[in-house]
């Protein structure tokens, strides 16, 4: 077995590197956002979620939700996004119920939404910074004094 380092590797190889899973959910809601920014029909939103019971909002679904749209996508189904309900967008974007709530019902939009205006709030969850991600720039900022 011969040893190189990156670099020579990199002359005859492309390099892909892995994302770790904070990254790769980056990544994917991102292109979920962008999906829908570019998105010009007409979108419908669950509708009181909130109140079924667990298996049944796992289920929940609409052909003309943003979930319907994402599943519409190739490159979400090659990446493992199983369906369009919410339990599968929770599992392939790593949603909480909480956040899927907020995303998805109608009851966060009182006065409507169109696909750019959940585009926002996707990448708005895509941009959050986790606890750990603000200790180290806390950190890191210091150590540079």
């Amino acid at each position: 077995m011969e040893h190189r380092t990156l670099a020579q590797i990199a002359q005859i190889a492309t390099i892909h590197p892995t994302l770790n899973s904070r990254d790769r959910r980056r990544q994917r809601l991102h292109r979920f956002a962008d999906i829908l920014t570019d998105y010009q029909g007409p979108i419908r939103l669950l509708t009181r979620i909130e109140f079924l019971p667990r298996v049944e909002r796992s289920a929940a679904r609409d052909d003309l939700s943003p979930l319907a749209l994402a599943y519409a996508h190739a490159d979400f189904r090659r990446a493992g996004l199983a369906g369009d309900t919410i339990g599968d967008a929770k599992v392939f974007f790593d949603l909480s119920d909480d956040l899927a709530h907020k995303l998805f019902c109608d009851c966060h939009y009182p006065y409507g939404a169109d696909a750019k205006m959940i585009a926002t709030r996707v990448r708005a969850v895509a941009d959050r910074r986790t606890v750990g991600e603000l200790w180290h720039n806390v950190r890191a900022y210091f150590s540079r004094a």
